[in-house]
């Protein structure tokens, strides 16, 4: 997973190494930094309670239970914490 992160910023140095006109600004490192530190703690807030309830990691299972059948996949972690 390290790689498939690192490889965006790899693609733009090695891009900016070959043509040193081409420079991407440190607050586009910074947002995409930004957004994965986001997602990946999303990912990881749903995955502790999905695998206290059904004992498995987030899977496609779980998305087709949020997106087809939301009223039993709120039914079944009621009793999870909010927050």
């Amino acid at each position: 997973m390290a790689g498939y992160i690192s490889a965006i910023p790899l693609v733009f140095f090695i891009a900016s190494w070959l043509y040193p006109k081409f420079q991407v600004p440190s607050k586009v490192y910074k947002a995409y930094i930004k957004t994965l530190i986001v997602i990946f703690s999303i990912i990881s807030v749903f995955n502790l309670n999905i695998y206290r309830e059904w004992g498995s990691k987030i899977n496609l299972k779980a998305f087709y239970f949020a997106f087809n059948a939301p009223n039993e996949a709120i039914a079944s972690s009621s009793s999870s914490p909010i927050l």
